[in-house]
């Protein structure tokens, strides 16, 4: 059995909310990652409905760093996956996002 997922990363001095704020790189501030918390949070529900609604993934997981924020999907289909992602998001204030990396693992090597 193969797992497969895709992980969006932002760089969180392009966020629009935190960008706007920042004088330096990075979060030095609270009041700032929870600008980037919320982003993500919004990005998240946004793409999650489109993917879902395609029946093409849900979501995985989160994170955040000093300098990004990033979250997953497993998905079965890489190019439909990416293909619902990029289409949800053009024309939003999530369009921006730095990558999307794809992870597969092979469940029976892995156990």
């Amino acid at each position: 059995m193969v797992f497969r997922s895709i992980e969006i990363y932002y760089d969180i001095d392009t966020i629009p909310e935190v960008a706007a704020s920042v004088a330096t790189s990075g979060l030095p501030r609270w009041h700032e990652a929870d600008r980037a918390l919320e982003f993500r949070a919004d990005a998240i529900e946004l793409i999650e409905d489109a993917l879902v609604g395609a029946h093409a993934g849900e979501w995985e997981g989160a994170g955040i760093s000093r300098r990004e924020v990033s979250f997953g999907f497993a998905v079965d289909d890489f190019d439909a996956a990416e293909a619902i992602v990029r289409n949800a998001v053009t024309g939003t204030r999530f369009e921006h996002f730095r990558e999307i990396v794809r992870n597969e693992f092979d469940m029976v090597a892995v156990a």
